[in-house]
């Protein structure tokens, strides 16, 4: 079987993003770029590549579009896709667009050189640039759409989680215990997973008739140095509030680490639930209520969609959806 990029990052010990930087020609530390070369030789990574491309008329590579690699969801679906291709000898090419329309623009020219068969796409929210090019690039080669829903678009193929309702039921749950004060921390602004889980927010609250503060509503752009002030600045209100839903797993960790400089204790003082993933409610105490996406199993259904898509050009279009689980924990006060 031909040598693939998880070959080459398992011989080299470097990561996915490292080594995927260098293949779509961007700097790398001196050390990192002889190391590829080296593995790459050995491999005969390049060679085999471009034989199997002139025997099949295919790259045998997927484009996968993300806004970030430090974004723990980002990677995590990253490597359940990328595990998944490669099992089909797939190589997954990545692409950071992160909507600096300049460098974005040179980026996915360079990923249209590559030939690639198919393409994955997070994209980054208000990204006009980055809508058009996959509007004109569908029409020559299947796109999947994770995590975002284009309105009006000739785009076909959409997978999702049912993130209003996810933040309905966490919102619901700090109710019933007693909570009407709900700090809710946002990620980007505009963007439509930030805007589907402000919806299912403010649904349970106006459900039950608690009074929305827009005070309580801060976005923290689903970064963790982010989440930190957003967690610092619902702390500084004078009513602040007595609990907080923070809607992604790298804002969780900042607003951890904010509660502890501040000396605020999960549940003593102040309810809280996380987002994303369920490993940190493991090494936190008291473990942390979690609304955990099923990232495994959205990772798995995207490659084999891709997949599929490569085989049959007239798939119709189907926007998947998948829900979301509550991981109930002890950071929840009744009051």
């Amino acid at each position: 079987m031909a040598a693939t990029i998880k070959d080459i990052v398992a011989m080299t010990g470097l990561s996915l993003g490292t080594v995927s930087k260098y293949l779509n020609g961007y700097p790398v530390k001196e050390k990192n770029k002889a190391l590829i070369e080296e593995t790459i030789e050995r491999l005969d990574f390049n060679v085999n590549l471009f034989a199997r491309g002139l025997r099949t008329k295919e790259s045998k590579s997927i484009g996968f579009i993300v806004p970030s690699l430090e974004l723990t969801f980002s990677t995590k679906i990253v490597a359940v896709i990328e595990r998944e291709l490669a099992e089909h000898g797939y190589t997954v090419i990545i692409c950071v667009v992160t909507g600096d329309s300049k460098a974005d623009q040179a980026k996915l020219q360079n990923l249209a050189y590559q030939r690639v068969d198919g393409l994955l796409v997070i994209p980054p929210p208000n990204n006009l640039l980055l809508q058009q090019w996959l509007e004109r690039m569908v029409k020559s080669i299947p796109i999947i759409v994770l995590d975002r829903l284009f309105k009006n678009s000739t785009l076909k193929h959409f997978v999702l989680v049912d993130n209003a309702t996810a933040a309905f039921k966490a919102t619901e749950l700090l109710i019933e215990a007693g909570h009407h004060d709900i700090g809710i921390i946002l990620g980007d602004t505009g963007g439509f997973t930030t805007d589907e889980r402000l919806k299912g927010y403010l649904q349970a609250l106006s459900h039950y008739n608690i009074p929305i503060k827009e005070e309580y509503q801060v976005y923290g752009k689903y970064r963790k140095a982010e989440g930190y002030k957003a967690c610092e600045q619902l702390l500084s209100l004078t009513n602040r509030p007595t609990a907080i839903f923070v809607t992604n797993y790298d804002m969780t960790l900042g607003i951890l680490e904010c509660l502890n400089e501040h000396d605020v204790k999960v549940f003593d003082d102040i309810s809280l639930i996380g987002f994303d993933l369920d490993e940190i409610s493991k090494v936190i105490n008291p473990n942390l209520t979690i609304v955990t996406q099923p990232v495994n199993e959205v990772g798995y259904y995207t490659a084999q969609a891709i997949l599929k898509s490569l085989k049959d050009d007239a798939v119709e279009q189907e926007i998947k959806v998948f829900e979301c689980s509550i991981q109930e924990g002890a950071s929840i006060k009744e009051i």
